[in-house]
């Protein structure tokens, strides 16, 4: 349940619907009480005693007990320390806002209690007391009046005694009527009172006991959440190889390599993560979920299980692992708590989040918009939940293609997240790079993304946010690749991986990702060597240390096999793709994304190395399921578009890749804008294919509009200039050859 001398009144109560963020403050202020003072401000022999305390006392003034205590800092304390949490202050920002200002010697907000709020304290302290008071009061007050009015009524008095000596006869016999029956009532009424203190002690009991479930359902989501695969899998390779050594010099003392040579030999390409996530599935989620059926007489606490468990295996890249527990969570919540409590809402977030992870967008968007949706209504738009929500349906929607309605959401969650946690909180720092990301995907606004990027990675690095900082200099690094700034992209994506290695090692999963994100970078800059080198060590090192069919493998994987097809390494590139797809397909599925992405490279390397119909079904399955998936304006589907019109332009089927190339051109232009690389080549490429044909006049028109913005882009020595220029000049040769 936690330390009893730091816990809120209401932590004390297990009143577990009113415990929200504002429990901590007070836990904090008793932390600040007791920096002030050198003494708690609740102690007691017991537990019993100190909850008491907690409950019903105040804490002694700060000044009372250390005189120098500060005055403002005594009322900070006390704000924060205050029994009823609408008291308090409802955010630590306002905290840290008062305590800054009293840093600064300005005025303070908070307020001492007034002398009516603090007998309004007296009095819920002391009911007993008070209630005495007030009588005694009131009696007072009505001896004075009876005194006066006897004076005038004694004469009366005397004449009513007879009258009322006859009543009184018949009210004794009356009485003791009564008397009989309200023994009889009071036999009933203790019976009651009894059956009602044993149903509220059970209800303590049991709510004290919920309580401790929840805090071992807590601590179990703590520490698997903890779980490194990679780092497990690594400490079994190097565990048996030291075993094996050991065994080695036993046997053969002095000898150098041996079996254990041999063996470190063999394992070199051995899954050790694979094999870690495969343990902790089945020794640890697989047993766990089981226990948990036994807890069908508690809901609450077997979806709240459940739920962690889903997290977990998501966060670990157990995608397809975690749907099962995930929609339970969600059913037995929706059974037990009804379709529209926060925890539901909750789940269902969590589960629009697990079908984005798995590629499956149209479920994650039907998911998302349900439950936004009520979360608004329900909880308001200035909820937690509620702007966790805005936040993941705006990345949801972007990786849809619903770009106008992404940046509305991710706008709103900004400004939300901002209000209410404060600018430089994390989660205000990643909806700030949720909304750059999705104004990115939008050539117009992609000065302003790179700005927001700027702007979140400055906040990282003023608030301190370690692993947001890291995520944010890689999300800028990104985005200045694709915008051309690719010396100032060089310097964070090394400073990116410098920060990395240093606080997790080489082999840790976000270094892999900065380092191949710069290796990336060193393709753009046409430094391919270089890149090649680093390339090719980092897929060594994520196959050894993370497996072939980790996620981050099956990035690393299709990156290198573009690169080899890049440089006419069409062999080893083809090879490469081949296991990029056949990974991606177990892990991630065949309508995930990346796989689709990676299903289209192979294709283009069997185009390039001249194996067309080897070629033409992995095209077709290739742009078919990422049109499908992703819609047709999606910057993927665009570009599997122009790959597959190539491809049946190769094998002379140019009707329909005119279309395609048509297609391609029209969304180019929609999505990436008129000077974009996609834009310039799906033009270059339709103006090729209308040459072929005959059609010099349009083939001449497309030509030149790529010449000119090749000009302005790169000046007339430039290579994409010389080659469209080389373009134009066979198209005349051929309208003189026409002649």
């Amino acid at each position: 349940l936690g330390t009893y001398y730091y816990m809120s009144p209401e932590q004390v109560a297990t009143k577990r619907a009113g415990i929200d963020h504002r429990t901590d403050t007070f836990s904090l202020g008793v932390v600040m009480y007791e920096m002030l003072t050198l003494v708690r401000p609740f102690e007691g022999d017991t537990t019993e005693q100190v909850a008491q305390k907690i409950l019903w006392e105040e804490a002694p003034d700060p000044k009372a007990v250390r005189s120098k205590v500060p005055r403002e800092l005594a009322v900070i304390c006390g704000k924060a320390m205050e029994k009823d949490p609408s008291r308090r202050y409802q955010t630590m920002a306002g905290l840290a806002d008062d305590l800054r200002r009293y840093l600064a010697h300005e005025p303070i907000r908070a307020k001492p209690p007034t002398a009516a709020q603090r007998a309004l304290k007296w009095t819920k302290r002391n009911p007993t007391k008070t209630a005495a008071s007030v009588m005694a009061a009131t009696a007072f007050a009505a001896i004075s009046v009876l005194a006066a009015q006897l004076q005038q009524r004694g004469g009366e008095l005397q004449a009513q005694t007879e009258a009322a000596t006859e009543s009184a006869e018949l009210a004794t016999a009356r009485a003791e009527e009564l008397t009989r029956a309200n023994e009889a009532l009071e036999a009933e009424r203790q019976a009651a009172e009894e059956a009602r203190e044993e149903a509220s002690s059970e209800r303590e009991f049991a709510q004290a006991m919920f309580g401790r479930y929840q805090e071992v359902a807590n601590f179990q989501a703590r520490t698997l959440s903890g779980a490194d695969p990679a780092a497990m899998g690594q400490a079994i390779r190097q565990e048996l190889l030291s075993q094996v050594r050991r065994i080695s010099d036993k046997a053969w003392p002095g000898a150098e390599g041996g079996p254990a040579k041999d063996l470190e030999e063999l394992l070199s390409s051995a899954d050790f993560t694979g094999l870690a996530l495969e343990a902790l599935q089945r020794e640890v989620f697989e047993r766990a979920l089981q226990e948990i059926e036994g807890f069908s007489d508690q809901p609450e606490l077997q979806a709240q299980l459940l739920q962690s468990i889903a997290t977990t295996q998501r966060e670990l890249g157990l995608n397809k692992e975690a749907l099962g527990p995930q929609e339970r969570a969600v059913e037995i919540r929706r059974e037990a708590l009804g379709e529209l409590h926060p925890e539901t809402l909750e789940s269902r977030m969590h589960l629009a989040e697990l079908h984005n992870s798995r590629g499956e967008l149209d479920a994650a968007e039907r998911t998302i918009r349900d439950a936004l949706g009520q979360a608004r209504s329900e909880l308001g738009d200035r909820h937690e939940l509620t702007i966790g929500g805005i936040v993941t349906a705006a990345g949801i929607f972007s990786s849809k293609g619903l770009y106008e309605e992404a940046e509305a959401l991710a706008r709103e969650g900004l400004e939300a997240s901002a209000q209410e946690y404060g600018r430089g909180h994390v989660e205000t720092i990643g909806a700030l790079d949720t909304l750059a990301g999705v104004l990115f995907r939008v050539p117009e606004k992609q000065a302003e993304s790179v700005e927001l990027f700027r702007e979140a990675v400055a906040t990282a690095r003023k608030s301190g946010a370690g692993d947001r900082l890291q995520t944010a200099v890689n999300n800028l690094g990104v985005a200045l690749v694709q915008v051309g700034e690719l010396a100032e992209a060089e310097s964070l994506h090394r400073e990116a991986l410098e920060g990395c290695r240093r606080t997790w090692g080489e082999e840790h999963v976000s270094t892999m990702t900065a380092s191949n994100n710069l290796s990336q970078l060193l393709v753009r800059q046409g430094k391919h060597d270089e890149a090649e080198e680093l390339s090719r060590e980092l897929l060594d090192r994520a196959v050894r240390v993370l497996g072939e069919r980790h996620p981050q493998t099956l990035v690393i994987l299709p990156n290198l096999g573009n690169l080899l097809t890049s440089q006419d390494k069409l062999e080893e590139a083809v090879e490469l793709l081949r296991r990029a797809v056949a990974g991606a397909r177990v892990t991630l599925g065949g309508g995930h994304p990346r796989t689709l992405s990676s299903i289209n490279c192979l294709a283009t390397a069997l185009e390039w190395q001249g194996r067309l119909e080897e070629a033409e079904p992995f095209s077709k399955e290739g742009y078919e399921a990422t049109r499908a998936a992703l819609g047709g304006d999606a910057p993927q589907t665009i570009s599997a578009a122009a790959n597959r019109a190539s491809l049946l332009f190769s094998l002379e089927k140019t009707e329909e890749a005119e279309q395609l190339f048509r297609s391609a051109l029209e969304g180019s232009r929609r999505v990436f804008g008129e000077d974009s690389e996609m834009t310039l080549s799906s033009a270059y490429n339709l103006a090729s294919l209308l040459q072929s044909r005959g059609e010099f006049d349009e083939a001449e028109e497309l030509f030149r509009e790529v010449l000119e913005k090749n000009r302005a882009l790169y000046g007339d020595e430039h290579p994409q200039t010389r080659f469209v220029l080389e373009g134009l000049q066979a198209l005349e040769a051929a309208r003189r050859d026409a002649r």
